[in-house]
């Protein structure tokens, strides 16, 4: 799915003349493109995502069936566990064949299956890469090629409270990480900043966020010892909060929170981000 103007008023002049939407691709831009469609009752918007839960890279499961109740209640029809085959049609896109042979009827298809860094020319280089994450680069944005930098959506990138690089592309950081590439191009002078990660997605009046890896994997906790992730709820009016840490250290890895208004879920999403960057532990947090 592009954001550029064009497409974007293309898509909504199609829109405006559809009845049937097949939108596929369950991550952040599929499920708020869905949830944006759902405000014309014109529509018949079906959601096909290809792993067993919407957003699943993103939130933990129970909260990703919360989002996924949230869309069926604003109309949405949700398939998951099936991916898009074919497109068929002819002139124009009339259907979308799913894996199992299912047709859904289609007037506007809008593919919103995300990214996969092209590394074929850094590798045909020699340089370091990761298959999903894309090229590695040290803190100065030098690849394994000490004559070549790499940064935005090719490049791997680096959060607190993770470990390896992360599939999740966002602007803020690329720009970052150009102008740390660009002061080091003659010699290495500045690191890039390790910042907590943050993502939301708002579905009507309900904003969900995660902050940080909220994922509840041994492997990821990146402690080096045996350790066990654990989560804590806490809620509160018109807002919910779920923490997680490590038991054995009580080091606070992310969080998850849903609720609204969109700025109390903001706010409550950067304190723990402040926290986590603090090295705050578990029992410091001020939840409540």
């Amino acid at each position: 799915m592009k954001k550029e103007l064009p497409y974007l008023k293309s898509l909504k002049e199609h829109l405006a003349r559809a009845r049937n939407v097949v939108i596929v691709g369950g991550g952040l831009n599929g499920v708020e493109l869905a949830a944006a469609c759902s405000a014309n009752h014109q529509l018949h918007i079906t959601l096909v995502e290809q792993l067993p839960r919407c957003l699943s890279g993103v939130f933990n499961d129970d909260t990703c069936i919360l989002i996924e109740e949230k869309l069926r209640r604003k109309g949405v029809a949700i398939i998951t566990g099936a991916a898009a085959e074919e497109l068929e049609g002819c002139h124009r896109v009339e259907g979308v064949r799913l894996t199992g042979g299912r047709t859904l009827p289609a007037d506007v298809v809008v593919l919103a299956t995300g990214i996969v860094p092209n590394t074929l020319l850094a590798r045909q280089a020699g340089l370091a890469t990761d298959e999903n994450a894309g090229i590695l680069v040290d803190e100065y944005m030098q690849t394994s090629a000490t004559d070549v930098f790499a940064i935005g959506d090719c490049a791997a990138q680096k959060f607190l409270a993770s470990t390896g690089g992360s599939l999740t592309r966002q602007a803020g950081p690329a720009g970052h990480e150009a102008r740390v590439a660009a002061a080091n191009l003659f010699g290495l002078k500045r690191a890039r900043e390790i910042t907590v990660k943050k993502i939301s997605v708002a579905i009507g009046d309900l904003v969900f966020g995660s902050v940080g890896l909220i994922k509840i994997s041994l492997a990821e906790t990146g402690t080096g010892m045996p350790t066990t992730a654990l989560a804590h709820d806490v809620i509160a009016k018109d807002l919910a909060v779920k923490v997680v840490y490590v038991r054995e250290t009580g080091a606070t890895l992310g969080a998850e929170v849903y609720g609204k208004p969109l700025i109390r879920v903001r706010e409550t999403m950067n304190n723990l981000a402040s926290a986590i960057e603090r090295q705050t532990p578990f029992a410091g947090l001020a939840l409540a």
